[in-house]
């Protein structure tokens, strides 16, 4: 994990080049404890891209112009396409990526939201499917660009007069901003902050991946001065984001609670009698929540989430 974490600094500082590929990896490969091959990972990647390319070039499609790239992705994560072999003459079929209804939430398995996880066992979900998108689009030289609303992410891209498409992986559509604001509990000061529905480029869709990183060692190791030096890390370059304060707000609140826990405070005022020291960490907290929700964030209720 320390390891990931430097490479991915590096990356944001500019001592290498930006990889969403190879920061997927990192996260994924940490919580694995670098039992992934790397060259497996790049060689299932570059058979997609093979596919896609042939597939391009059967129907004629100039790969030279983006909106083309973009659906050619597009058509290879939600539909079934066949693909003529010239070597062999044999029809080659490639099944659609299904959306997984079973641990969309990664209750049951931590991993079900992985991008391996996805290449591996042909489904995905919210989170995994437009990052793997991007990573192939990375691959084809194609602009796009990961957006999110509450407990949900999803692909933007624009055509050559600068329109807007929203794609949204998991229903194989191309979705409007309304249809967002309508479904999803955003807020209008939501949208005016601009927390959610923009687009974010490759080096903050890096950033974000700190928090992954972040959310893999919580879940492995529990909370610690690692986990919130990702999350900080991630703050300095996401400074328009909910997300890291939803982290930070997850740690002050368990770090306050178990010094209050510790010093027998029942209450905020028995914890500043006891100790101003402690009562400090009640005080950040609050703040940070007080942040949360001048931007405008709520949380979407668990039935709709999963309706």
């Amino acid at each position: 994990y320390y390891s990931a974490f430097e490479e991915l600094l590096k990356m944001l500082r500019g001592q290498q080049g930006l990889s969403l590929e190879g920061a997927v990896f990192l996260v994924e490969n940490a919580y694995y404890d670098n039992a992934i091959p790397y060259e497996n990972y790049r060689a299932g990647l570059s058979e997609s891209i093979d596919f896609c390319e042939a597939k391009a070039a059967e129907d004629k499609l100039d790969l030279a112009d983006n909106m083309a790239k973009n659906l050619m992705i597009f058509r290879y994560i939600t539909d079934t396409l066949e693909l003529k072999d010239r070597q062999t003459n044999r029809t080659l079929v490639h099944n659609p990526i299904q959306y997984d209804y079973d641990d969309y939430q990664s209750l049951k398995s931590y991993d079900s939201h992985f991008v391996t996880t996805l290449m591996r066992t042909g489904k995905g979900q919210c989170y995994s499917m437009p990052l793997y998108y991007l990573i192939l689009a990375e691959r084809m030289g194609a602009e796009a660009y990961w957006s999110f609303s509450p407990k949900h992410s999803f692909i933007k891209i624009k055509d050559e007069e600068n329109n807007w498409y929203n794609i949204e992986l998991t229903c194989k559509s191309f979705l409007s901003d309304p249809h967002y604001m309508n479904s999803s509990y955003i807020k209008a000061e939501a949208i005016q902050n601009r927390i959610y529905l923009e687009p974010i480029d490759k080096k903050d869709a890096v950033a974000n991946m700190l928090l992954s990183l972040a959310r893999g060692y919580w879940n492995k190791y529990g909370y610690d001065d690692f986990y919130l030096k990702c999350v900080n890390t991630a703050a300095a370059y996401l400074p328009n984001e909910i997300d890291p304060l939803i982290l930070q707000a997850a740690y002050q609140t368990r770090l306050t609670l178990t010094i209050a826990h510790l010093l027998g405070a029942k209450n905020p005022t028995e914890l500043e009698k006891l100790s101003h020291e402690a009562y400090q960490h009640h005080v950040q907290m609050i703040d940070i929540y007080d942040k949360i929700d001048n931007l405008g964030y709520e949380e979407l209720p668990e039935e709709i989430y999963a309706q």
